[in-house]
């Protein structure tokens, strides 16, 4: 089975593009959540809901920019970056479920 050469990359480049529309949804319902209740709750979430999608975004513009150059580079994302995603969306779902508290 042969594949052309790039379309590896630009299906990352389409995940990571799915992955920061979806931060951005999480954003959007937090900032009516945090209008709606008066609590520090919700803004907590928002808080690292975006900083979340800071790191989605940083990270996915360095991916896209490291594939426009070269389409076959196989160098993995960062540790800092996937540590920060990740750390990110734990403390965004641990917020987020003190809001059905």
């Amino acid at each position: 089975m042969s594949t052309r050469a790039g379309l590896q990359s630009e299906r990352t480049v389409l995940a990571w593009r799915r992955t920061a529309l979806a931060a951005t949804v999480v954003c959007a319902l937090l900032v009516r959540a945090a209008v709606l209740d008066d609590s520090w709750r919700p803004r907590l979430a928002l808080a690292f809901s975006v900083a979340t999608l800071a790191a989605v975004g940083v990270a996915a513009r360095r991916r896209h920019r490291r594939y426009r150059f070269d389409a076959t580079d196989p160098a993995s994302l960062p540790a800092a970056s996937a540590g920060a995603i990740c750390a990110g969306i734990a403390a965004t779902a641990c917020t987020a479920l003190l809001l059905l508290a």
